[in-house]
């Protein structure tokens, strides 16, 4: 036999498995390492989950407590004055309105934007129940003719937004448990 081709030959014989071998240990060893990797991220990410629950509910709370006191029935009650006109009341009203949302625009990061939206939602259609409700009313009356009129409306209302979208909140939040 020729030496080169028995030089090739025992090559053949002792290199091949060897390459065999170290290919079996690579491939193995990478799925073990990826594996590895996979399971550390699953873990951090539980972890993260773990520590952002607790300002995701505070986040639902303080939504919750936005959609509570932007509800028709609620503002009129804090903003309850007797002395101030219809036209009056109904800006103090709109005001109070955005001034809660803005106080509380930050919370939407810890929720869905789907729930953001109807939050959002919720607060235009008071604001536009509201414009309706002080369309009725000629501004220069008491307020108090806007609180009936607002009171009549809200009562023929089968939902408000706002309860409308605390239902979302709520139905998230059982999601998110």
């Amino acid at each position: 036999m020729n030496p080169i081709a028995e030089i090739f030959d025992q090559l053949i014989r002792y290199m091949l498995p060897a390459i065999l071998v170290f290919f079996t240990a690579f491939i193995m060893l990478k799925r073990f390492v990826d594996f590895e990797k996979q399971k550390r991220m699953h873990e951090l990410k539980l972890a993260n989950q773990n520590q952002a629950l607790p300002f995701k509910l505070q986040a639902y709370e303080r939504i919750t407590l936005l959609m509570e006191r932007i509800t028709p029935n609620n503002l009129l009650l804090r903003l309850k004055n007797n002395s101030i006109t219809a036209g009056d009341l109904h800006l103090k009203i709109l005001t109070e309105i955005r001034a809660e949302f803005d106080h509380n625009v930050t919370q939407q990061i810890y929720v869905s934007p789907e729930l953001w939206a109807t939050i959002v939602k919720a607060k235009e259609e008071t604001i536009k129940l509201i414009n309706i409700c002080a369309a009725k009313v000629p501004k220069e009356v008491s307020g108090l003719e806007l609180n009936k009129v607002i009171f009549d409306t809200v009562i023929k209302l089968e939902i408000l937004p706002t309860e409308r979208a605390i239902q979302e909140i709520q139905q998230e939040i059982k999601e998110l448990i």
